[in-house]
């Protein structure tokens, strides 16, 4: 039985990355679109709208109960910042901070 040698190929058949690259760029762009027409429609809505007072009643809660989704400041700097306070002994934790305060005291 004769084996043929293998052969590099003329041109590559995947992935097809321009496809990949155009469907990222349409992808974002609409999701861009999407998130600037629905935000400015809800700021148009009232305050006293019931849909949306229910609304931020859900997204209040659940930033109370799930500390990922709590407001993290303005850009990376806060995110950064109060990332590291979620958790125990780092960066603010109050176990800590109260082990401190005994100390230099």
């Amino acid at each position: 039985m004769v084996i043929d040698p293998p052969n590099v190929p003329e041109r590559k058949t995947s992935p097809h990355r321009t496809y990949f690259v155009l469907a990222s760029i349409l992808f974002s762009l609409l999701l861009g679109t999407g998130w600037i027409l629905g935000n400015e429609h809800w700021m148009k809505i009232d305050r006293q709208d019931p849909r949306k007072v229910f609304a931020l009643e859900i997204f209040h809660t659940m930033a109370a109960r799930v500390p990922s989704i709590r407001a993290r400041g303005n850009g990376a700097n806060g995110l950064a910042e109060n990332s590291l306070s979620d958790f125990p002994g780092r960066n603010g934790s109050t176990q800590e901070n109260s082990d401190r305060g005994k100390l230099e005291q």
